[in-house]
């Protein structure tokens, strides 16, 4: 009993310092830096490579998955007549191209498709912009914007 009435006077003296002491300063607190974050470091890294080695193996099959999908665009604005073009969802503005286009990359995944395209880019098209900017006469400034 009596050490039950030390622990509770000792309890109330240091409520008490917990009340009257002021507020602690956290304002610059720097995260710690543990093994953990080392490791979700190296996690993510290995997602990102894993995702790009992803992408490289699937380029050939998203860069044709929207080149039948724009020969698609063609052919249903060339080929078929106006009043059944409703049926294949040819509809007057760009929206039901915008929604093919989004249940294309949704079907795919947005970062494989993003990967892919941003390689497909910088492997193929890259060189061909450059030309045509130096042929256009493009300044060297936009010529870097395109690099």
């Amino acid at each position: 009993s009596g050490a039950l009435v030390g622990c509770a006077e000792n309890f109330r003296q240091l409520y008490r310092l917990l009340e009257t002491a002021k507020g602690v300063d956290t304002s610059e607190l720097q995260p710690f830096d543990g093994p953990d974050r080392k490791f979700e470091a190296i996690v993510a890294e290995m997602d990102a490579k894993q995702a790009l080695i992803d992408a490289i193996e699937a380029q050939n099959m998203v860069v044709g998955y929207f080149a039948a999908l724009l020969l698609f665009f063609i052919w249903r604005t060339v080929f078929i007549p106006s009043f059944l073009r409703i049926f294949l969802m040819d509809l007057p503005g760009p929206l039901d191209e915008l929604v093919l286009v989004l249940l294309v990359v949704h079907f795919l995944g947005y970062t494989k498709v993003k990967l892919s395209m941003t390689l497909f880019y910088n492997k193929w098209l890259r060189s061909y912009v450059k030309r045509a900017l130096v042929a256009g006469g493009a300044s060297a400034g936009e010529k870097e914007k395109a690099s």
